[in-house]
C-alpha cells in the first residue's frame, strides 16, 4: 500500500493513473498535483467519489515556486511522506509536421520548461518527502521519441526536451540511487489522449496497466532504465 504523488493528474494518462491505482487498493492515497484543481471536473468526481484517498494540490510544473508551494502543501497533506512520485505532466507544443528548422524557439524553450525543468523541479523539491519513505521510487513519463538512436527528423523541440530529460533522469538516479531511490523512464506507447489522438495504438487503460504492472515489479537494480511501457527496455 503506497502514497503516490502525480503531476498532470487531471486527464489522460494521469488520471488513469489516478483511477487504476484507487480502485485496486494498491494505493491508500494518491496526491493529483495539476495547474487548476478546482476547474478539473473528472478529477472533483474522483475526490468526492473516494474522500481522503484522492487529494488535488495546485502546482504547474513550469513555475518552480508553485513547485515549491506544492511540495509544502503535500508535506502537510501527508506527513508521513511519499512512496511514490510519478512526473506525467508533459506537453507537446510544436505544430505537428512543421519543419524542425522552421521550429520557433519559443515553442522548444517552452518544451523544455514543461517536459524536463518541470519534472527535475518536482523531483528536487518531492525527494525529501519520498526520503520518508522505503519505496523511494520516482516514474518519469518521457517518449521513444526522446532515443537518440531512434531519432527522426520532426518534432525537434518535443524529441530534444525529452531526451533531455531521460540524460536528467540518468543523472539524478545515479546521484539518488545511493540513498535508496529508484528513478526510471516511461515511454507509455502511442495512447489515445488528447495528445496521441484517436487513432493511436493503445488506450489510456491498456498504456497504464501495463506500466504499474512493471513498476509494482521494479527493484533497486532498475534505477536509471528506460523501459517501454511493456517493461522491454528503449536504446538511449
Amino acid at each position: 500500500m503506497s502514497i503516490v504523488a502525480i503531476t498532470g493528474a487531471s486527464r489522460g494518462i494521469g488520471l488513469e493513473f489516478l483511477r487504476q491505482l484507487i480502485a485496486s487498493d494498491e494505493a491508500t492515497k494518491v496526491i493529483a498535483l495539476v495547474r487548476n484543481p478546482d476547474d478539473a471536473a473528472q478529477l472533483q468526481e474522483e475526490i468526492k467519489r473516494h474522500p481522503g484517498r484522492v487529494l488535488a494540490v495546485k502546482l504547474d510544473v513550469t513555475n518552480e515556486e508553485s513547485v515549491k508551494s506544492a511540495a509544502k502543501e503535500v508535506e502537510k497533506l501527508s506527513p508521513e511522506g511519499i512512496d511514490i512520485l510519478i512526473n506525467n505532466a508533459g506537453a507537446y507544443l510544436e505544430p505537428k509536421g512543421s519543419s524542425p528548422i522552421n521550429t520557433s524557439a519559443k515553442d522548444i524553450l517552452a518544451s523544455y520548461a514543461t517536459n524536463t525543468i518541470g519534472p527535475f523541479l518536482t523531483i528536487q523539491n518531492f525527494f525529501p518527502q519520498l526520503l520518508k519513505r522505503q519505496k523511494r521510487t520516482v516514474v518519469n513519463i518521457t517518449s521513444a521519441m526522446g532515443s537518440i538512436a531512434w531519432s527522426k527528423p520532426n518534432s525537434i523541440a518535443y524529441r530534444s526536451s525529452k531526451a533531455a530529460l531521460n540524460s536528467v533522469v540518468s543523472i539524478l538516479a545515479q546521484e539518488l540511487g545511493p540513498q535508496g531511490a529508484t528513478l526510471v523512464l516511461f515511454h507509455p506507447g502511442w495512447v489515445q489522449t488528447d495528445m496521441g489522438g484517436s487513432n493511436a495504438d493503445l488506450t489510456v487503460s491498456t498504456s497504464v496497466s501495463s506500466i504499474l504492472k512493471v513498476v509494482h515489479g521494479l527493484k533497486h537494480e532498475d534505477n536509471g532504465k528506460f523501459f517501454n511501457y511493456d517493461g522491454t527496455t528503449i536504446p538511449w
